[in-house]
């Protein structure tokens, strides 16, 4: 098993503040047990918990625009479940390091991995921001290209758990089956319980807007709570197909690069073959190659996703041709407002500048109206004495919504300029401060 020390778990201890079915375990408890495999073997794993993340997104369809919505379900796992997720999510990341080294994957899976770079002999960490550069100065490097972008419907929902297994049994290299410390942890995340965190919540008596619950309460109920509440009214639902996985755990996205390994290996080696590249993050799937070559890349990608049981988004497909470095319009392509514009990981690229999307800019004057609303609203119901100047608000507001912020999304757009050198994002985002002042001088 993987050389792992008892530090790994203390980090993990500091970093788990939430509350779930059980408390949460010391380090030292943790290391004894986690790396035990018959501990894992018999080990009882409590549901998960679910809630769902609503995203609006704003867009332009013939000049109108068109305001949708996509839910996320998102699960996360009690305490000790979660770090033996994480343990294994380590034992098998070792192996799928290796895997990759050896199929010359390592800069064609980017989601859910550490990939590094050595810059003036320093080694950094490259981010979704380096990852757009990579792709983007490739095709400017090619000049003639055509660029395809697929994307799979529900992804983590539509894993086949007879897929996962054969492949989580490959990268194990240890006979025909996992296991049994191994098969129960896969055993967990196929066949997953849940409970709704909404209902959960209601049933227990506990408001899920209390700022101090997590203060007061070690737990969320008792063990005889947890079978006289939860259990005997039903709230555990089971996964009873046989696909998907829950997202939210953290094994889950290592578990969705393995179900990928044969259609990374053909892919790859395929485009490598006919000097093209292909690079994937998560079920973002890019590929760059000689526009001659497009009926046979097109066939080989819909074959070897049909072997993976899994459906193409056809809304999402994209396909921007680029000729001497410079992107042509296409009707086809799914981005509306900028047709001629590659849409990657969050950016616009036409061959030559790079910008933010439109969509990014809009969340973003969404989400701070919002907070000066709501912050506002907050400070004006004080008392007069307890209001002590505004810095009860301003320092939040400046911090998430300004340069002032390290890591919000002024920062990012900042970040994006200076790595791909974009005199454009800089512009997209120079009145923000502006902006910021106006709305909030609207409010007071």
């Amino acid at each position: 098993m993987l050389d792992i020390n008892q530090s790994f778990f203390e980090k993990r201890h500091k970093n788990r503040n939430y509350l779930h079915f059980d408390e949460k375990p010391s380090p030292k408890f943790v290391y004894s047990y986690v790396l035990n495999p018959s501990n894992i073997a018999s080990h009882s794993f409590y549901p998960f918990i679910s809630y769902n993340i609503t995203e609006k997104k704003i867009g332009k369809s013939n000049q109108k625009v068109v305001l949708s919505s996509k839910d996320r379900l998102i699960n996360y796992p009690g305490h000790m479940d979660s770090h033996i997720y994480a343990y294994y999510s380590k034992v098998l990341e070792a192996r799928y390091e290796d895997y990759l080294s050896d199929k010359s994957l390592s800069n064609t899976v980017l989601a859910f991995r550490k990939v590094k770079v050595l810059i003036d002999g320093n080694e950094l960490s490259q981010c979704n921001i380096h990852f757009s550069k990579n792709v983007f100065d490739y095709i400017s490097q090619k000049k003639d290209c055509l660029v395809l972008c697929y994307d799979i419907t529900k992804f983590f929902d539509n894993l086949n758990h007879k897929i996962l297994k054969a492949n989580w049994i490959r990268l194990l290299d240890n006979g025909c089956r996992l296991p049994p410390d191994h098969y129960k942890v896969y055993s967990s995340l196929t066949r997953f319980a849940s409970v709704d965190k909404q209902d959960l919540y209601k049933e227990l008596g506990l408001s899920l807007n209390s700022r101090t619950l997590n203060n007061r309460l070690k737990r969320l109920c008792t063990v005889k709570e947890f079978r006289d509440k939860v259990r005997k009214n039903k709230l555990v639902t089971f996964n009873k197909k046989r696909e998907g996985i829950p997202q939210g755990s953290p094994i889950s996205g290592l578990l969705s690069n393995i179900y990928m390994m044969d259609f990374d290996e053909v892919v790859s080696n395929y485009l490598t073959g006919i000097n093209g590249k292909y690079f994937r993050y998560c079920d973002d799937m890019i590929f760059v190659f000689d526009a001659s070559d497009k009926l046979e890349v097109e066939h080989l990608i819909k074959s070897e996703i049909q072997k993976l049981i899994l459906p193409i988004n056809s809304a999402k497909t994209q396909e921007i041709e680029f000729q001497n470095g410079l992107s042509s319009f296409n009707p086809l392509s799914i981005n509306y407002s900028n047709p001629c514009k590659l849409q990657y990981l969050g950016l616009l690229f036409d061959g030559k500048d790079v910008y933010l999307r439109d969509t990014g800019l809009s969340k973003y004057n969404r989400k701070l109206r919002k907070a000066i609303r709501m912050r506002t609203a907050h400070y004006k119901r004080l008392k007069i004495n307890k209001r002590h100047g505004n810095s009860i608000y301003m320092r939040t507001l400046h911090t998430r919504f300004t340069y002032i912020g390290k890591r919000n999304y002024i920062s990012y757009a900042f970040r994006v300029a200076d790595v791909h050198k974009s005199s454009n994002v800089k512009r997209q985002v120079k009145g923000h401060y502006k902006l910021f002042n106006r709305y909030l001088a609207k409010k007071l």
